[in-house]
Order: structure tokens, then C-alpha cells, then sequence
């Protein structure tokens, strides 16, 4: 079904949508998404798209990837509570990255959120962390392809 659609995934943005992703109108949603096995970005930031409401969606559907956008402190510690959680750098700071890569350096992704911000303040950002090169290459390119072409 997955390929008869089209999908490579799903973005959410609770604020601009006006939900709550952990509401429960939309387990059928984030059921359908778990069984086919695509990953959902999700916009964080305050209120509704604080990261600790996409994290109890998170644990309720542990198979599926979720992508927390615009990586903060809060995503960190949802990433620490959940092993599905991942996070995506665009508009974040270099210590927020190195933060979590000591969680988990597999679950970093790079991100630009064009047109909002620039690619290469973004790359710069990811620059300035104190990581590894090997850990550049996962936030760059590997972790993303392997989320992305897995079945």
C-alpha cells in the first residue's frame, strides 16, 4: 500500500494544524502510519507541539520512526524515554546536537526547514558541535537513508 501511495512519509505541525498529536482522534492515524511503516516529522516547539505530547505517541506506537523537529533540550529527553524517538537539526544549536549524539548518534538527522532558514547556517551549526566526523556522516546522510529506504 505503502508504494501504491507514494509515501515516503508524513510532517505534522500541530500548531499550525491546531491539534494535539497525542489526542485520541488520531490513533487510527498513527496506527496506519506504524503498520506502513513510514516515519513522521513532527514540528515541536510550545503547546501543542511540545515535544513530551509526541512522545506519548511515541510509546503508544513503539514500531513506529518519529521525527522530532527543530532538536531543543525537551527532544533530547524524549529521546532518552523512547528508542523510536529521533530528531532533526534545523534551528537548533550545536550544543542541543552534541547532547544528543551522547544518546544516541543513530537517531540525529540533518535538517534545513527551507525557506525558513539557510543550508549553510544549518550546516554550520552542525559544524561547530563537537562530534566526530563518523557522527557528521550519520547526521548528514546514513541515518537518513536507512530510515528512509527501509520496508
Amino acid at each position: 500500500m505503502k508504494k501504491q501511495l507514494r509515501l515516503s512519509g508524513a510532517k505534522l505541525h500541530p500548531m499550525v494544524e491546531a491539534f494535539r498529536p497525542d489526542h485520541p482522534f488520531f490513533d487510527k492515524f498513527f496506527r496506519q502510519v506504524e503498520e506502513l511503516s513510514l516515519p513522521v516529522l513532527i514540528h515541536t516547539g510550545d503547546e501543542f507541539s511540545a515535544p513530551g505530547l509526541a512522545l506519548k505517541v511515541a510509546k503508544k506506537h513503539p514500531d513506529m520512526v518519529m521525527i522530532l523537529a527543530h532538536l531543543r533540550e525537551g527532544c533530547v529527553g524524549a529521546m532518552k524515554d523512547s528508542r523510536n524517538i529521533y530528531v532533526e537539526t534545523s534551528g537548533t544549536l550545536p550544543e542541543f546536537i552534541e547532547m544528543a549524539t551522547r544518546v544516541d548518534e543513530n537517531r540525529v538527522l540533518f535538517g534545513s526547514d527551507i525557506p525558513y532558514f539557510r543550508v549553510p547556517t544549518q550546516t554550520a551549526i552542525v559544524e561547530a558541535a563537537s562530534i566526530s566526523d563518523t557522527t557528521r556522516r550519520k547526521i548528514y546522510s546514513e541515518n537518513f537513508e536507512r530510515i528512509f529506504t527501509r520496508e
